[in-house]
């Protein structure tokens, strides 16, 4: 998977998901390998919908 993939992986993953990524986060998860890469969203997926609706602040 190349930068311009993951950029936008990225980006759906924020819409779907209604939560934005820091900037420090999307450089992080630009330096994970593909299978990593994937993984992170998935977990980050589940952490944005288990705290969505417990006033947890909307980001990553």
């Amino acid at each position: 998977m190349d930068g311009v993939d993951r950029l936008f992986a990225m980006q759906s993953w924020s819409v779907a998901n209604d939560c934005i990524i820091r900037m420090s986060e999307k450089v992080r998860l630009m330096k994970l390998p593909d299978n990593e890469f994937r993984q992170e969203l998935d977990r980050m997926t589940k952490y944005c919908q288990d705290n969505k609706y417990k006033g947890v602040t909307n980001g990553i």
